[in-house]
């Protein structure tokens, strides 16, 4: 979740940011920051880099900012699902810009677990990690 919210907080201050870089997939001897250990499994990290998806509630949940990006997939269309029971339901159909990023401002559920999935450029339906409210 930290990976994705520090990727908010990036795209929302894109105006002041000049340059911003990532540390390499692969730990390194020295500093282990990356998203695969020195052997190549992966971290937890790992998984929710391809799909960042964050919700900000600082305005309550009634005006929660839904937002997240498809890497690499950009220009892609996104549903956006909740989980309040056993399933999945379809909340929103979103599109992304350029880069790939979707936002929308919309209520959210306490206690609701939610996702966004796309097909990639392969056809395959990917899916981003859970949040919940």
């Amino acid at each position: 979740m930290f990976n994705a919210q520090s990727a908010y907080v990036s795209w929302l201050m894109r105006s002041r940011i000049k340059l911003l870089t990532q540390y390499e997939f692969n730990d390194d001897r020295t500093f282990p920051t990356g998203l695969r250990f020195n052997n190549g499994r992966p971290k937890t990290a790992f998984f929710t880099f391809p799909t960042p998806f964050f919700i900000d509630t600082r305005r309550g949940l009634a005006r929660a900012r839904f937002w997240g990006q498809v890497r690499p997939d950009a220009q892609r269309s996104v549903v956006i699902q909740i989980k309040q029971g056993a399933a999945f339901s379809t909340v929103a159909t979103l599109p992304t810009d350029a880069g790939g990023y979707f936002t929308r401002v919309m209520r959210a559920t306490r206690g609701a677990t939610y996702r966004f999935q796309y097909v990639n450029s392969a056809g395959a339906t990917q899916t981003s990690q859970t949040f919940r409210t």
